[in-house]
Parts: C-alpha cells; structure tokens; sequence
C-alpha cells in the first residue's frame, strides 16, 4: 500500500532553516515568564508583609485612642517622696541626727553635669494622661543616671504610634486602667518587648481590687505605689507637712479643747468610719465635734475658711479614720494630726506603727477590746496634761532618735522627683539590669497572700464598735 503523501512547499521544504528563529522566541518566552514569576514572588512575600504592617499600625494607633480617650476620672494628686528602702541604724537618745534641708533640694548636683557625658533621653509613653498633673508631662529637667545629665521626656503618644513604639515606657494610672479593664477589658499596650508598663496607684486595693488580680498585675513590670514593696514608693508624707512640725508653735494643753474632733466629708468609706464615730458619739462625756459634710454637729461645712489643721490646733484629740484597710495605706490624714499637734485616734492599716515617728505617737484602735476600753483612754488622754504631752513629745526630738522607719520617709523627701527616678530606673535597665523587674514579681506575689490576711484581720476590728 502506498502511503497517503502531502506534497511539501519549497518552505517548509526548507523549514530547517527556521529552526533557530523558533529557539530565540521559546527563549524569550522563557525569560519572561521567568521574570513574571520572580515579580509575582516578590509581591507574594512582600504585599502580605506590608499589609500586616499597616494593619499592626492601624490596630496599635485604634488602641492608643482607646486608652488615651477615655473620659474623665477623678485627677490623682501624687505627693512626691521618693525610694523609701533605706538602711537606718536603730536610733538612741545619743543619737543627734537633725532633719535634713529638704525645702530647697533639686535632682541633681549642678557640678555633675556636662555636655559631653549627656545620657540619650528616656521617653516614657503616658497612656491615661487626664489623670495626672502637670508634673508628668513634657521633658524633665535636672534628672541624673550615674552622674549625669539625663534626658527625661514624658509624652502622649495618642494617634501617633511611631512616638510610642520608640518610649522605653508605657505609664499607666492604675484605678483608672483597672475601672476601664472591668468595664471594656482595656488592657496594656506596649509595642515591643524591650518596653516596660509602669503601674502608678495611690488608691487601695479594698475599692480597685485589680491591684490583687494576678491576671491584671502580670501585665506590668514597675510598680509606683505608697506600698513600700514597690520599686518605687510614694507617700502621702509631704515637705510642709515636715516643716509644719518643725516650726509651727506647738498650741498648749490648756488652750485646746477636751472634745475630740472628727473632719471627715467622704460619708461612704468602705471601713464605715461613720458608723465607728457614730457610736462613739453615744458616750455623752466625750462630746465629740464634727465639722465635715459626716457627721456634722458644728454646722458652716461649705462657709468656713478654717482648713482641717487649723480645726485640729484647737483640740487635744483627733479622729483619724482611713477610707480603707491596707497594709502601708497611712495618708495625709495622720500628718496632718501631726502638724496641728492633735493626738490622732487611728483606724486604718494594720502596720501603721511601721510608719510612726514613735510608737506612742497615735492612740491605736487596735490596742482596745471594745468601744468602752476606748473611751476610758480618750479621757485619759485628753484629761491629762503629762499623759497629752507625752504623745506629741517627739517633735522636739531630733530625727536620729526617731524610728528608723519614719525617718527613711523624711530622708526620701530629700531625692529627685518621683518622674526623674523613673527615668533613672529605666535608664539602668536599658544598660542591662533586669533585677528591678525581677523585685516587682517577688514583691507582688508576698504582698497578694500574707499581708492581705493581716488587711482582713484588721477589717475584723470594727466589729467591737457595734455595727
């Protein structure tokens, strides 16, 4: 059989001749399909990093408006004190050791600093910024990381993200952060792991319970507090409340009142102050006085211009009730008894003796068994010239023969601003030391078991008054 046969052109008789031109454009073809896939495979790597970028950008600039947005809360006034862990010798009536000059301190000793050893500024991010005065905001000045010049800057970062991805910090007012982490699960924001979050309360655990959470507390790495476990404490103890002591002319026993006094215009203090007083008051030979909104028997809350101390210089005894029960809680309230030279009768923290200048500075609450036991020693007290005169002896005293407690809170009056040791620490941990990060969670995890028992024992004391 002769095979079916298709006669050939002169070209394609000759189509070896085309074979070249056919390599060239499957050649061509090849390398554009090559650059397609390099271009395709750049894209792949980079569009979706780009867009997690911009994402993590966006969602980082949606929670700084949430936290920096949040609405008014009531404004936090922090007295400045400084470190309060001091090693102290215990004192003796040889011990001559006077006050230190505390009215004119400054952060830092001017021969100290020069030019050449400037320290790269610390920025700290102020993520509830409506909560602090004016002193935690804008740059610094005097502040000192091992004898020298140390840039200190505290900012709100708000819509601008990059300005908080380069803090050190991010500064956090604790009752505030804890009301807005009940009510929307607001939490910390930090940008990367080198930033540390800072805890700043001189509220009580008894009314922000967040401050006992293990949950909300891990979030944080400083703590800022009046517990004196805290990196670094605050007090309630202020330079005039020192000066008050040291200079005012003490108001003699005979021109003073025999009734105790009792100022007090928050009527709902978890401790029930009210109600202690209230029962006190039924004892008719104590004729207790009260000028504040609770409580009132003196009438002109609003129309006095007499200030709680000036009230306090006209009477031998004071009642002195904190709004809460907490281990190292002590707040103005007792200084300013001290001031006025009044005796205070304290309910408050349960290790309140740790604060005193001398232990038979106050007539503690808790020495008594019962609201007569009580009674008896506000007579005696206030009946007495000798026994008065014994209590507030220890202002003539010199600080050395004070406890040493009490004088590591005078002494602390004498360091930098509380935002200048904050940058301080920062600075010393940028250079490597983690021990401070460290101390916080050995410091929390004490205070959450051992001293919240003792906080609950103390609460059990007002029992004995009657309610």
């Amino acid at each position: 059989m002769i095979p079916f046969a298709v006669p050939l052109t002169g070209d394609e008789q000759g189509g070896g001749s085309q074979l070249p031109r056919l390599r060239k454009i499957s050649k061509g073809k090849l390398d554009l399909q090559a650059r397609y896939l390099t271009i395709g495979a750049i894209l792949l790597f980079f569009v979706p990093t780009f867009a997690l970028l911009t994402c993590q950008i966006f969602l980082q600039a949606s929670s700084l408006r949430q936290e920096t947005t949040l609405g008014p809360h009531v404004s936090l006034r922090v007295s400045y004190t400084g470190h309060a862990h001091l090693a102290l010798p215990n004192p003796s009536p040889e011990d001559d050791t006077d006050y230190p000059d505390i009215t004119h301190t400054k952060d830092a000793p001017q021969g100290l600093v020069s030019p050449e050893n400037t320290t790269t500024a610390i920025t700290i991010s102020v993520m509830t910024p409506q909560q602090f005065v004016s002193g935690f905001s804008g740059s610094i000045p005097e502040c000192l990381w091992r004898g020298h010049s140390l840039g200190c800057e505290y900012v709100v970062p708000r819509n601008d993200p990059f300005l908080h991805m380069r803090s050190e910090a991010v500064f956090y007012h604790g009752p505030n952060l804890c009301l807005e982490y009940h009510q929307n699960k607001t939490r910390v924001v930090k940008s990367t792991r080198k930033q540390l979050a800072v805890l700043l309360t001189m509220e009580s655990a008894a009314y922000y319970p967040c401050f006992d959470d293990p949950v909300f507390m891990q979030a944080f790495d400083l703590e800022i507090s009046y517990r004196r476990e805290a990196q670094l404490p605050i007090g309630y103890l202020r330079k005039d409340h020192i000066e008050g002591w040291r200079h005012d002319a003490l108001v003699s026993f005979e021109k003073r009142s025999d009734s105790p006094v009792y100022v007090q215009s928050n009527c709902r203090a978890q401790t029930k102050r009210d109600s202690i007083v209230r029962y006190l008051m039924t004892f008719p030979d104590l004729k207790i006085r009260s000028f504040g909104r609770c409580l009132n028997t003196e009438g002109q809350v609003n129309g006095t211009t007499e200030s709680k101390i000036d009230i306090y210089r006209r009477h031998k005894i004071c009642l002195v009730m904190e709004n809460s029960i907490a281990t190292d809680y002590v707040t103005e309230k007792l200084y300013d008894a001290f001031v006025a030279g009044c005796v205070p009768v304290y309910y408050g923290a349960p290790n309140v003796e740790d604060l005193l200048p001398d232990p038979d500075s106050i007539i503690d609450c808790r020495a008594f068994g019962s609201t007569a036991a009580l009674r008896k020693e506000i007579l005696r007290v206030s009946g007495n010239r000798a026994v008065w005169e014994s209590k507030v002896a220890w202002r003539k005293r010199r600080l050395g023969q004070l406890s040493p407690a009490f004088q590591a809170q005078v002494l602390a009056l004498t360091k930098p601003s509380v935002q200048c040791q904050l940058c301080s620490m920062l600075a010393d941990y940028r250079a490597g030391n983690t021990s401070l990060v460290q101390q916080f969670r050995d410091g929390w995890d004490y205070r959450s078991e051992e001293q919240k028992q003792l906080e609950s024992r103390q609460f059990l004391l007002s029992n004995f008054f009657g309610y």
